[in-house]
């Protein structure tokens, strides 16, 4: 019952300071064979963080999955462990693979486009003007 945490519709929250993630698991076995427990109706599934010692309790839910809200860049893990019909709860789980939320690097924009500017024309230049200095008026 190893939960996975999984990047699924991985949505930024609060100005990117937060990722939403996917941590699922896979029921644990019912019955006798291998030893095997009463059927989970529920779970609870705790989280931490690196360079924490101490587990936090999450999220209890009665699916194999729960989203959750984790910082981004962070290494985090979790944990899982099954609750049975009488409220009374197996052990927890095998923590997951430490996992980082990363949006990845930025999307690609827009092909740029090229701009032509055509250049104006240089302004003729004006005639010569006859030298008045030199030339006596009429």
């Amino acid at each position: 019952m190893l939960p996975m945490l999984m990047t699924t519709n991985l949505a930024a929250q609060d100005d990117f300071n937060y990722a939403v993630v996917r941590a699922s698991w896979t029921a644990p076995c019912v019955g006798s064979e291998p030893p095997c427990g009463s059927p989970a109706v529920s779970y609870v599934l705790q989280i931490r963080y690196e360079g924490d010692t101490d587990w936090t309790s999450y999220a209890t839910s009665d699916t194999t999955y729960v989203d959750v809200q984790i910082d981004l860049f962070v290494p985090v893990q979790a944990r899982v462990a099954g609750v049975d019909a009488q409220d009374r709860q197996g052990p927890y789980s095998e923590p997951s693979e430490w996992y980082v939320a990363d949006f990845g690097p930025p999307a690609a924009t827009l092909a740029p486009e090229w701009v032509i500017d055509t250049p104006t024309p240089a302004p003729k230049p004006l005639p010569e003007l006859p030298d008045l200095d030199s030339k006596p008026v009429r």
